[in-house]
């Protein structure tokens, strides 16, 4: 690799030092900025495209850089957190941003000719870029391919901060990326994983929300669904790979705001599984929208998971093989072979299970100190699943579609008395407030006369019905 080729992603931090000094003595313009609640003016110069190094920092490509340190075990687990100025490190989170560069269209829209730089880059006094990463990358990606072209790339301006901490840098970075909505969305879980990282450090949550431009409760939920997200990836075999959900929060938090309302934790549980089960078979088709089919499937579930786990645990029965005669203890093998478990796509069908349910026992004997506890429904139900029973999705769906039947059968009996009691509240209420010397009283002859043929069709109806 030549010089040329090394310093592409970055001059050596000296020489950007030296540069930057030296042409900020003299600077081209000055570019308003709020620093530390203060507007700043500060100098604008022109550098070459090759000059600036990438922030790994970067809050945009967390969860980006995890996912690479995943799938490529062979490179250093802290490599963008020891030298900034690495060619290996730099190089790689360009190919990170040319990623969200190519998601957002943002590589046409410059390659096209539409937009050339109209902002300047913010860049810190040695060179590394806190807003306008992605900007660079672009116009590196396309310069780089094609000189004579894209010559107009060759130079760019950046804005110099004055020297500051990396809190300050971060700030700066929230207010200029995360809260203006004319900046691409930071993807869900990059900005919950800045925020956890920034509660770890000590941050209070409700000010905290405010930098975000959230409610406390909308901070909190986006934290804790990149939790479950988190847990959901290690449950599938892959851990870190954020961009397959980069278009599932309102899965997760449905799961999250769906949970808070299920007390028993094996219930919570079974609830869990069943979520994971149904966000997994809709990978490929996730609507980022908290109206979307998913957010209300998982919702549903959360609601009636207690009748989900009577239902299922009832077809749950231990079966003898056609042909075979049941096993006395003296046929049992020494050993326990794994247990095979379905559960049914048909309601009605009873789900067959071989199982050793003595082991079982043993087991919930153990668990108590030798007094035997015999697992609730979503007990059952969560430990056939965790032994390799499959979700029926469908039969899940009947469940539902029975309860909710059923609740509106129950409302449709307790309607007319639920609605004779608010009449009775609003009449009382307007007795109370309603009567005094300044009353209109002129229609009131006709409002009793018309309400007293209402009681009497009501009596009649009740008395027919002796």
């Amino acid at each position: 690799m030549n010089a040329e080729e090394l310093n592409q992603f970055g001059a050596p931090l000296f020489s950007r030092q030296e540069e930057i000094a030296k042409k900020t003595e003299r600077p081209e313009s000055k570019y308003p900025i709020e620093i530390m609640g203060r507007l700043r003016n500060i100098p604008v110069i022109s550098v070459r495209i090759e000059m600036p190094v990438y922030r790994l920092a970067n809050g945009r490509t967390k969860s980006a850089q995890l996912e690479y340190l995943t799938k490529h075990k062979d490179v250093p687990r802290d490599i963008f957190n020891t030298d900034h100025d690495s060619y290996e490190a730099q190089s790689i989170q360009h190919s990170l941003l040319l990623q969200l560069v190519k998601d957002e269209d943002l590589l046409q829209t410059f390659a096209s000719g539409e937009m050339e730089q109209v902002e300047p880059i913010i860049c810190t006094n040695t060179g590394v870029v806190v807003n306008g990463n992605r900007r660079l990358c672009a116009w590196r990606k396309l310069f780089y391919e094609n000189r004579e072209k894209y010559k107009s790339f060759e130079t760019i301006r950046i804005a110099v901060l004055p020297d500051m901490d990396e809190k300050a840098i971060l700030d700066i970075e929230k207010r200029l990326q995360i809260q203006r909505t004319m900046r691409a969305e930071y993807r869900w879980h990059t900005k919950a994983l800045m925020a956890e990282i920034e509660l770890k450090n000590g941050a209070k949550e409700t000010a905290l929300a405010k930098s975000y431009g959230l409610k406390k409760k909308e901070l909190m939920n986006l934290i804790e669904s990149r939790r479950i997200a988190e847990l959901f990836l290690e449950k599938v075999g892959r851990q870190d790979e954020w961009s397959l959900l980069d278009k599932s929060y309102y899965a997760f938090e449905s799961i999250v705001v769906g949970g808070r309302k299920i007390y028993s934790q094996t219930h919570k549980e079974l609830f869990e599984k069943i979520a994971f089960d149904l966000i997994t078979r809709n990978l490929d088709q996730m609507e980022d929208t908290p109206s979307g089919r998913l957010y209300a499937t998982i919702k549903d579930r959360a609601e009636h998971i207690e009748a989900i786990a009577e239902e299922l645990a009832k077809k749950m029965e231990p079966t003898i093989p056609e042909g075979t005669q049941a096993k006395t203890e003296a046929d049992k093998p020494d050993s326990a072979e794994s247990p095979e478990h379905t559960v049914a796509d048909d309601p009605n069908e009873t789900v067959q299970i071989e199982d050793n349910e003595e082991d079982d026992k043993d087991d919930f004997d153990l668990l108590a100190g030798g007094e035997t506890i015999e697992p609730d429904s979503a007990g059952k139900v969560s430990s056939a699943i965790d032994k390799g029973a499959e979700i029926s999705q469908e039969s899940i769906d009947r469940i539902i579609d029975a309860q909710v039947a059923l609740k509106n059968e129950k409302d449709k009996a307790t309607f007319f008395t639920k609605q004779l009691a608010n009449i009775i509240s609003t009449l009382d209420f307007a007795i109370s407030n309603g009567l005094d010397e300044g009353t209109k009283t002129d229609a009131v002859p006709e409002q009793i006369k018309a309400i007293r043929e209402k009681l009497d069709y009501v009596d009649e109806w009740l008395l027919g019905r002796k």
